[in-house]
């Protein structure tokens, strides 16, 4: 480890974090450590710790640190890409620091050597691309991710994982762009036809994939969803979307509380419309069309949905019963109390 990191220990060649008291508390500490220059190897070793104690934005944050230090790296494989594998490399040691390790690459002649040696510093590369990709997800950085994987996919357009990492990413990230969808379904294809341990997913996010494309986007999709929820012959006209869905849930539930049950349906047709439908949604969605003297099958239907998380239900009870509520909330008990019996 460089003299000059934070967490140096004077003599020590190699980086033993697992050894310092407290790491994290130690990394936390260190002022400065964010935007502090780091070698490859330092920010991969800061990443590690963080992912080790679950600390995804943190871990996100140094492997794409690590990442960027990899830059020059791949591009000189992609450039050299087309050169045949036929040189060995004798000069380069991988797992030895990449700055100078690449460097040594870069000086070889003739190219052949040259693609030689940069391609057994790639394992590393592409290994911190995939950590990167995998805590950009964990913190919710879809398009981060997305991005990610398409530096990989650049890599290496073999690669089951990517392709079905990216199949994935790009039906959530551009649901309604046809050309990404196109692109998702050709991607899943590949994988859902391997012999991949993905292989039984792919099958699975492809329907999704077609459905999208089929039905133009997954708005359209969210939106006959949605419409499926709707009593015939009756209209719900679906207020502006809250900015959260737990200010989506209040607004419900507050109307269910001042037994506003149509309008209350109409804020839950909301909520199914942006793929939030939860045991929450279905209890409150039940009730309201129960009390609106809906169609008895799709009340129950919904019912039976929202059954299956019983403790949703609970919450649900006591809410309407704090808002004032009383008699809805004894209603979803007693039908909670007659399914136990």
């Amino acid at each position: 480890m460089p003299p000059s990191h934070p967490l140096h220990q004077a003599g020590e060649e190699k980086h033993r974090f697992a050894d310092l008291p407290d790491v994290i508390t130690r990394l936390d500490e260190t002022e400065g450590l964010k935007n502090a220059p780091k070698t490859f190897e330092v920010a991969t070793s800061i990443a590690a710790e963080y992912a080790k104690a679950n600390r995804v934005e943190e871990a996100a944050l140094y492997f794409g640190q690590a990442w960027e230090k990899t830059q020059q790296v791949r591009a000189l494989f992609l450039q050299l890409s087309g050169v045949p594998a036929e040189a060995t490399c004798e000069e380069v040691l991988p797992g030895k620091e990449l700055a100078l390790e690449f460097a040594k690459a870069k000086a070889q002649t003739p190219q052949a050597k040259q693609a030689a040696c940069v391609r057994l510093l790639m394992p590393a590369v592409t290994e911190t691309g995939r950590q990167l990709a995998l805590f950009q997800t964990l913190a919710k950085d879809m398009e981060g991710a997305k991005n990610t994987w398409e530096s990989l996919w650049a890599l290496d357009s073999t690669s089951l994982e990517a392709a079905y990492a990216l199949g994935v990413l790009l039906l959530e990230t551009e649901g309604d762009n046809l050309a990404a969808l196109a692109r998702a379904q050709k991607l899943l294809h590949g994988v859902a036809q391997a012999k991949h341990p993905r292989a039984s997913q792919a099958r699975s996010v492809l329907v999704r994939a077609e459905a999208a494309l089929k039905a133009g986007g997954n708005s359209k999709v969210r939106r006959g969803r949605a419409e499926a929820f709707k009593p015939a012959g009756l209209s719900f006209a679906l207020p502006e979307a809250p900015a959260t869905e737990a200010q989506a849930l209040e607004e419900a539930e507050g109307l269910l509380a001042q037994k506003q049950y149509q309008q209350a349906v109409s804020r839950y047709l909301r909520l199914v419309d942006a793929n939030q439908r939860s045991a929450r949604v279905d209890a409150g969605m039940a009730l309201a069309l129960t009390r609106m003297g809906m169609q008895e099958s799709m009340a129950e239907r919904v019912w039976k949905a929202a059954e299956q998380t019983p403790e949703a239900l609970e919450r649900l009870a006591h809410t309407l019963k704090a808002k004032g509520n009383e008699e809805d909330a004894r209603w979803i008990w007693e039908k909670l109390s007659a399914k136990s019996e």
